[in-house]
């Protein structure tokens, strides 16, 4: 077993207990019952207890130093890094964190990209992209900076290019619906979370479209759902259209921006997809 300790300076007075329900992943959290502790400016105390802003939390925990997936020896495209996170390029057709019936992941990526740096790193994923799709993802390195970009998703700018079936009528738009959850797949429902997604097409062709969308949340298949909504699913997605071409799906993260909260200013990314 090893220790690892994490590190929070507060932003908002809550119960410490709700913070750590927030802001830690149900294994941790339930592990720090019997292999770990919490301290709060320095003592422990209550997990009842107010935080107060800029009290400083502290956890302290044992893990077992053994990566339960297999490795893979593929270094990922990375776009920028700094010291506390990363901005990656994930391919079509991959996982962004592993399964057990798929552990071939960009999450295995990292790992052995840290690994030949020399260099621990806890990685959190603020955004994640389906298995089909391409583009930016944002990486935290450390749970501090996790915590920070988790606290301020608003702030957050995603953008996405895609070639949609056939032609839109209205070039733009605003989509604000529910969406819920059928096994694998989800759907536009009276109930579900909250989607809103804003469109706007840039260039049209005989039988598609070129769509810019920017997600002002971020539910699963949210693009996918939405434009299959309208009635213009995404050309190759086989899970919500039927014009496939070939194995991959047009749709890519191609826009991210930011707040770096270390120099306090906003960055951004762009790429261009490589279909068009």
């Amino acid at each position: 077993m090893k220790e690892k300790e994490l590190k929070f300076i507060i932003s908002k007075e809550e119960v410490l207990r709700d913070f750590l329900k927030e802001n830690l992943s149900k294994k941790l959290y339930k592990r720090l019952r019997c292999f770990g502790s919490v301290k709060v400016n320095g003592q422990i105390v209550d997990r009842n207890s107010i935080l107060k802003i800029d009290d400083e939390v502290i956890i302290i925990y044992l893990v077992e130093e053994k990566n339960e997936w297999p490795k893979i020896c593929k270094l990922p495209k990375i776009i920028y890094e700094s010291a506390d996170y990363l901005v990656v390029y994930k391919e079509a057709n991959i996982l962004t964190i592993p399964t057990k019936s798929d552990p071939r992941s960009l999450y295995q990526m990292l790992l052995y990209y840290f690994e030949t740096k020399n260099e621990e790193a806890n990685i959190s994923f603020i955004n994640r992209l389906d298995y089909e799709t391409q583009g930016l993802i944002l990486v935290a390195k450390n749970r501090n900076m996790a915590y920070l970009f988790n606290s301020h998703k608003k702030d957050i700018t995603r953008m996405y290019y895609a070639y949609c079936d056939g032609k839109f009528i209205n070039k733009n738009g605003r989509i604000e619906t529910f969406i819920a959850k059928n096994g694998n797949k989800r759907y536009v429902s009276d109930e579900g979370k909250l989607a809103i997604t804003l469109y706007d097409v840039v260039k049209e062709y005989d039988y598609k479209s070129l769509v810019r969308f920017h997600l002002l949340t971020g539910r699963t298949h949210q693009i996918r759902v939405h434009s299959a909504y309208l009635g213009h699913p995404i050309i190759g997605d086989r899970t919500y259209g039927e014009n496939s071409d070939g194995n991959l799906m047009y749709l890519c993260s191609y826009y991210l921006s930011f707040k770096d909260y270390t120099s306090n200013e906003i960055k951004e990314f762009m790429i261009t997809p490589e279909w068009m």
